[in-house]
C-alpha cells in the first residue's frame, strides 16, 4: 500500500519520522551499530527534504510543457482530422480525455508517479499511430503540422520518461522511511501491553502510519484543543492528517487496514468541559464494506462502520440496527440509507440516518453549539449536559477513537471418549461458574430429563443460568454470549420422546448476541440446517421471558408455557419442537449442545498443525501464525504439473514443497465462512512482496472448485480480481473453475494448463484489456488465461523460457528485468520472471458475521 500524501505534508512526515528515529535511539536500540543505522537514517532523511523542493520546481516546469503541448495539438489539430480521418480522431481524444483526466485531477507524490508512468505510455502509443499514419500516408509526413507534433511528443515522452524515474524514487525512498532497513523492531502490527506514546504501525496488508498506543489501545482518532481543522473534503479523510501526539486522525485506509487484521473491539473516550470523561465500547465492529454491497440493488459502499454488541456509560450514539456510511458532500456512499446531506458539505462522518454523533464536527471550545450536532457531538450521553437544551447542542472538550483486538477467551474443547465437567472452570463475567459438561465432541449447555428443576423462570435467571450439572440445568444466556462472540460454535437440540425415539436439529454455526440485543439468537445459514423427524427450524429472534417478553405483539410465554427464542406470525407464535426445552415437559429427554468449530491455525502456533475442518477429514498443513499455508515453493523438489487427481487429494509435504489438495480446501469452506487469501512471491535477490485479497470464496455453484477473488491488498499490483463488484449478499462466486491439463474448464477457449505448464484458475482477470494495452499487445495476441501462474514450471533461475510458464506473476510492483536487460530483449517484461519462492496462504475474515447481519 502506498503512502499518499500531498506535496505541502511531506516535510512534517519527514521531521515526525526523525522524531520517532530520535525517540527509538533513546528507549529501544541497544548496541552502537543500532545508534549508527538510525543516525544515517535521520541524515537520509534530511538530505531528502532537501532534494524535494527543487524537484517541484521541476515539475512545475514539466506541467508548462504538458499544457504546450495540448495548445500545440489543438491549433494543428483540425487540419490533420481533415487528412487523417479516424486516426488523428483517436489521437484527439486521447490527448483530450486520458492526459487530463489522469494528470490533471490528481495530487501526491504516488499519484504524481503512477500518472507520469500513464503519461509515458500514452505518448509512446502516440509516437506509434503517428509513424504508422505516416507509412500509410506518405504525404501527410510532410505536412509542417505533423512534424511539429511528433517533436513535440518526442520531447514530452523524454520529460515525462525523467521525471517519473525521479518520483519512482522518491516514492521508494518516502517508503523506506516509514519502514526504516535494518531496524525490526521499529513498528509492529498492534499496540500492545508495553506500547506508550508514537508508534509507528505496520499492518499485515502493508500500511504504514504513525499513531499514539494507550497500552493495547491503537488511537485512531484525537482531539482536544482544535489545533488541527475536520472539515476537509473525503480526499483528506482518505489518508489522515493531523502529527500525532497531537489532534490527527490516521485515515479511513489505515483505519479499515488496521481493523482488518483480527476482531477489534472499538471504544469512543469523551471528555466534558466538567472533566467528566465516559466511553462506549462496541465489543465488534467492521470497517470493511463488502458484505453489504450488492450490485444489483446498492452501489459499493466504501468504508462502512458496523457495529455490534455496545456496552459503556457514554450512551450508544450508533445503532448498531442501523447501517452507518462515510460520507461527505462531494462523496455520498450511503448503501441503505440514502437521505442526502446533513449538515456541512465538508464534515465527515458515519452518518446513518444522520446519526447522533458528529465528533468530527466543529470544535467550539465551549460546551455549547450554536446548531445543533455541528460540533463534535455525542447525542446519547446518558446525562442532560447543557441546562436548556438537548444534548445534540453539546460540544465536548475532549475526544479519543481507538480500537484493539478483543481479548481471546479459550473456548471450552471436548473432546471424544473423555468426560469432562466445566462446572469448577472460572468463566464469564463476576467469575461466575460455567455450567456445561461433555458428552463426546458435544458441550452440553442445557439439559431436561425428569422434570425437577422449574424452567419458568426471570430474565435474571436466564441470563446467570441455574441448576447443577449432575442434575437439570442450563448455562446461562451471558455464558453463551460470551462463548460465541470470538468463537464459531455448532448448536444442536436433541430430543428423546417417551417411546425412545431420538430427533434431532443441528446447524453449522450460531451466535448469541449480548444483554442489549436481547441474546439474540442467529444461524449464520438457514440452509444448513439438518433435521430427523419432524420439522422444526432453528430460532432467529430474541430472547423472552415471562418478566421481560420481547414479543410485543402478543405473548408466546404465555401461550407456550415457557421462555424460549420465540417467533410469531400474526397473533400466533410459531412453536416448534425445540422450545419445549424451557417449557412444558413434553419429553423423555431433551438437550441443547454446542460444539466448537475449530479455527484453522486459530491457536497461531507456527510449524506444522493438525487441521480440523467442519466440511472434512483432518490433514496436515504448515501454519504461519494465524496463516494456513495452502502451497509451498521454494526449491522445486515437487513437480506441480500434475493430473487433477492429484490435485483434488494433494501431494508433497509440509515440511518442504506441498499442495493441501482441492478436497481439503474446499472442506474449510462451510457455511458462511469467508477467507483472506494472500500469494507472496520472493525473487532471488530476496526482495518479497505480496498480493492479498479479502474476499476469496470457492463453489457456491455448480462447479465446486469456481472462485472469486476480490477487495485487493498488498504491496504488489492487482492482476487477479475477478470483477469490481461487490455482492457478498447473493453469496456467488464468478464461474472460473480450477483447471489441470488433464481437466480443462469445458468452456475456455484454451487449455491455459498446458500453455502455462502448471495448473490454476485460468481467467482474464477485470482489468485484463487494460493489462494488455499497457503493453501494446494486439488483440489477436491476448489470451484469456490471466496474469499468475504460482504452480508453473519452477526453473532454478529468474528468467523463464517461456512467458508466463513458470512460477510467475505480473503483480510485482517494479520492474523485475534490469534496464540492460530489456534494452537487448523489448520483448522482455515481468511475466517472464521466474520466482524463487512462492507461498499460499489464507486465514479467516473476521469478523466473520452471518448474512443478513441482524
Amino acid at each position: 500500500m502506498f503512502l499518499q500524501v500531498r506535496p505541502k505534508n511531506i516535510q512534517p512526515l519527514l521531521e515526525a519520522t526523525t522524531k520517532v528515529a530520535k525517540k527509538y535511539i533513546t528507549k529501544i536500540l541497544g548496541t552502537d551499530k543500532d545508534e549508527h543505522v538510525v543516525e544515517k537514517l535521520i541524515t537520509n532523511t534530511n538530505r531528502i527534504g532537501k532534494r524535494l523542493s527543487p524537484f517541484w520546481e521541476q515539475l512545475e516546469e514539466w506541467e508548462t510543457l504538458r499544457i504546450q503541448l495540448l495548445d500545440a495539438s489543438y491549433n494543428f489539430i483540425e487540419t490533420m482530422i481533415e487528412d487523417a480521418g479516424e486516426t488523428f480522431d483517436s489521437i484527439s481524444w486521447l490527448i483530450d480525455f486520458q492526459i487530463i483526466a489522469y494528470l490533471a485531477e490528481r495530487e501526491g507524490v504516488t499519484y504524481i508517479n503512477d500518472d507520469l508512468l500513464k503519461g509515458l505510455k500514452i505518448t509512446k502509443d502516440y509516437r506509434k499511430r503517428l509513424n504508422k499514419m505516416f507509412k500509410i500516408t506518405p504525404d501527410l509526413k510532410q505536412m509542417k503540422e505533423a512534424k511539429i507534433l511528433k517533436q513535440n511528443l518526442s520531447q514530452f515522452y523524454k520529460v515525462t520518461k525523467k521525471f517519473r524515474k525521479l518520483t519512482n524514487w522518491i516514492v521508494k525512498v518516502i517508503l523506506q522511511l516509514m519502514i526504516p532497513d535494518g531496524i525490526e523492531n521499529m513498528g509492529s502490527n498492534n499496540c500492545n501491553a508495553e506500547s506508550k506514546g508514537v508508534n509507528l504501525i505496520r499492518t499485515d496488508d502493508g500500511a504504514s502510519f504513525l499513531a499514539v498506543c494507550d497500552a493495547e489501545w491503537l488511537v485512531v482518532a484525537q482531539r482536544f484543543d482544535g489545533s488541527v481543522n475536520f472539515t476537509r473534503y473525503f480526499e483528506d479523510y482518505s489518508i489522515g492528517f493531523g502529527d500525532p501526539p497531537s489532534e490527527y486522525f490516521i485515515g479511513l485506509d489505515n483505519f479499515v487496514s488496521a481493523a482488518s487484521q483480527d476482531i477489534y473491539m472499538l471504544r469512543f473516550e469523551l471528555t466534558t468541559w466538567e472533566n467528566e470523561t465516559r466511553t462506549a465500547d462496541y465489543l465488534r465492529f467492521d470497517a470493511t464494506p463488502l458484505d453489504y454491497a450488492d450490485v444489483y440493488y446498492y452501489s459499493p459502499s466504501w468504508y462502512s462502520l458496523r457495529t455490534r454488541n455496545f456496552r459503556g456509560t457514554a450512551g450508544n450514539s450508533l445503532n448498531y440496527r442501523v447501517k452507518y456510511d462515510y460520507i461527505d458532500g462531494k462523496y455520498m456512499y450511503v448503501g441503505f440509507t440514502n437521505t442526502g446531506k446533513c449538515f456541512k458539505e465538508e464534515i465527515g462522518w458515519w452518518w446513518g440516518y444522520c446519526g447522533k454523533a458528529n465528533l468530527f464536527g466543529r470544535y467550539n471550545h465551549g460546551p455549547e453549539c450554536d446548531k445543533a450536532m455541528d460540533c463534535m457531538s455525542w447525542q446519547a450521553w446518558p446525562d442532560q449536559l447543557l441546562n436548556e437544551k438537548d444534548n445534540k447542542f453539546y460540544s465536548f472538550k475532549a475526544m479519543r477513537i481507538m480500537i484493539r483486538p478483543l481479548p481471546i477467551e479459550a473456548p471450552p474443547k471436548c473432546i471424544k471418549g473423555v468426560d469432562i465437567e466445566f462446572n469448577a472452570a472460572k468463566r464469564g463475567d463476576n467469575d461466575k461458574k460455567l455450567l456445561a459438561k461433555c458428552e463426546g465432541q458435544w458441550l452440553v449447555v442445557a439439559h431436561r430429563f425428569d422434570g425437577s428443576i422449574d424452567f419458568n423462570r426471570t430474565w435474571n435467571e436466564y441470563k446467570a443460568g441455574f441448576g447443577n450439572i449432575s442434575g437439570e440445568f442450563f448455562i446461562g444466556l451471558q455464558a453463551l454470549f460470551r462463548l460465541t462472540l470470538r468463537n464459531t460454535f455448532m448448536v444442536r437440540f436433541e430430543m428423546i420422546n417417551n417411546s425412545g425415539i431420538m430427533i434431532y436439529l443441528e446447524n453449522d454455526g450460531f451466535t448469541i448476541s449480548d444483554e442489549h440485543d436481547r441474546f439474540r439468537f442467529s444461524v449464520h445459514d438457514f440452509l444448513e440446517n439438518r433435521r430427523n423427524g419432524s420439522f422444526a427450524y432453528m430460532p432467529n429472534t430474541r430472547f423472552s421471558t415471562w418478566d421481560n417478553d420481547n414479543n410485543h405483539d402478543i405473548s408466546c410465554v404465555q401461550q407456550t408455557g415457557g421462555p424460549f427464542w420465540h417467533s410469531h406470525s400474526a397473533d400466533k407464535c410459531d412453536t416448534t419442537w425445540p422450545s419445549y426445552i424451557f417449557g412444558q415437559f413434553k419429553f423423555k429427554d431433551m438437550k441443547m449442545m454446542i460444539k466448537l468449530v475449530e479455527t484453522p491455525c486459530g491457536e497461531r502456533k507456527s510449524g506444522i498443525n493438525d487441521i480440523h475442518p467442519l466440511g472434512g477429514s483432518s490433514f496436515k498443513a504448515k501454519c504461519e501464525e494465524n496463516w494456513l499455508m495452502v502451497a509451498h515453493r521454494f526449491d522445486g523438489s515437487v513437480d506441480f504439473y500434475r493430473t487433477w487427481a492429484e490435485y483434488k487429494t494433494g501431494f508433497g509435504d509440509p515440511s518442504g514443497e506441498y499442495f493441501i489438495g482441492l478436497n481439503n480446501l474446499l472442506s474449510l469452506f462451510t457455511g458462511d465462512r469467508n477467507y483472506v487469501l494472500r500469494l507472496e512471491f520472493t525473487t532471488w535477490d530476496g526482495r518479497s512482496e505480496t498480493a492479498e485479497y479479502y474476499v476469496f470464496r470457492l463453489g457456491l455453484t455448480q462447479r465446486e472448485t469456481a472462485i472469486r477473488l476480490e477487495d485487493f491488498r498488498g504491496s504488489g499490483k492487482d492482476v487477479m480480481s475477478s470483477s469490481h463488484h461487490y455482492h457478498y449478499s447473493q453469496g456467488q462466486v464468478d464461474d472460473n473453475p480450477f483447471s489441470t491439463w488433464d481437466n480443462e474448464y469445458e468452456y475456455a477457449m484454451t487449455n491455459c494448463s498446458a500453455l502455462r505448464r502448471g495448473a490454476w484458475w485460468w481467467y482474464r482477470p477485470e482489468r485484463g484489456s487494460e493489462i494488455y494495452n499497457e503493453r501494446g499487445v494486439d488483440m489477436e495476441d491476448q489470451d484469456y488465461c490471466g496474469f499468475t501462474n504460482p504452480f508453473g514450471r519452477y526453473m532454478n533461475e529468474s528468467k523463464c523460457d517461456i512467458e508466463y510458464g513458470c512460477m510467475s506473476w505480473l503483480g510485482w510492483p517494479g520492474e523485475l528485468f534490469s534496464e540492460a536487460e530489456r534494452k537487448a530483449n523489448k520483448d522482455l517484461h515481468n511475466g517472464w520472471y521466474s520466482f524463487k519462492e512462492m507461498k499460499f496462504l489464507i486465514r479467516p475474515r473476521e469478523p466473520n458475521w452471518p448474512w443478513p447481519w441482524p
